[in-house]
This record gives C-alpha cells, structure tokens and sequence, in this order.
C-alpha cells in the first residue's frame, strides 16, 4: 500500500491524545531538518564556481596547502 497523507493522517487519527505532543514534535523536526539543509546547500553554492578561473598551477598549490595542513 502507497503512503499518502490521508493514510498518514489516518494512522495519526489512531494515536492516543497523550502522545500527540511527541508525534508533533518528531513531524515538526523533519520540517526543521529540511530547513536547515537548504540553507546550507544554499550557502554551499554560493561558491560555485569561484575556482573555475584558478590556473592549474594555482589548483594545485592550493591542494597541496590543504593536504599540508591536514598532517
């Protein structure tokens, strides 16, 4: 059987009142989730392309920077 919002809601319509606080809770913090990864794939790219004009020779003196700096 497909999940649809009716049998979401359904299922939500069968939960006793005293837990209807933690089903909320749990569905509402999906909702921040989902926030909180748009806004950071968002600010991500931002900086799309930024190196595309670096010469290679640039590249990969920045790569051999960060590689130094992991050790």
């Amino acid at each position: 059987m497909p999940v649809t919002y009716q049998s979401i809601i359904n299922e939500i319509n069968e939960i006793p009142v005293a837990f209807l606080q933690d089903v909320y809770d749990m569905v509402h913090n999906f909702h921040v989730h989902i926030d909180q990864k748009e806004q950071t794939r968002n600010k991500i790219l931002q900086f799309a392309g930024d190196w595309a004009d670096l010469s290679d020779k640039d590249f990969l003196e920045i790569l051999d920077e960060i590689k130094r700096s992991k050790n």
